[in-house]
């Protein structure tokens, strides 16, 4: 397994970290730079796959609905899933006309109902082409985060 931090090291904001395995590929945040004067197409990581047509990209997993970690979803093609907490989406859509620019809901992914009914001893895995993401409730601003356990 790789993984390469491509944005999120020396700066807050725009989060953008990707896990390789197997030859498949995992995003993990496409944030917007704190710093971004818009929200631009050019701020997007050199990373292949944003334009739907490359396989090895499998999805990209939004932490939290923050705009430092999905802001420049709205800048890849619609056939990338995108895995999200169904409340995180909720929030996502909810908010989208709203926020500026022209800002689409997020593309269909893994989201899992159950997401919305766990409880707080609980967690549920989801698991695709040799990876397996644990999604934790946390009390925190949003109900629910990803924690990453990759097998």
């Amino acid at each position: 397994m790789q993984v390469c931090i491509h944005r999120g090291t020396k700066e807050i904001g725009g989060s953008c970290v990707e896990v390789i395995s197997n030859g498949k590929r995992l995003i993990i945040d496409l944030g917007l730079p704190l710093n971004a004067e818009k929200n631009d197409k050019k701020y997007l990581p050199d990373i292949s796959g944003f334009d739907g047509k490359d396989d090895s990209l499998l999805a990209i997993l939004i932490s939290h609905p923050h705009l430092d970690h999905f802001g420049l979803l709205s800048h890849i093609s619609r056939k990338i899933p995108v895995i999200m907490g169904a409340d995180a989406r909720r929030i996502l859509t909810q908010a989208s006309p709203f926020l500026p620019g022209n800002w689409p809901v997020p593309a269909e992914g893994l989201n899992p109902k159950s997401l919305l009914n766990l409880e707080r001893s609980e967690t549920e895995d989801i698991k695709s082409d040799g990876y397996q993401i644990t999604a934790y409730y946390v009390l925190s601003r949003t109900r629910m985060i990803f924690r990453e356990l990759l097998k």
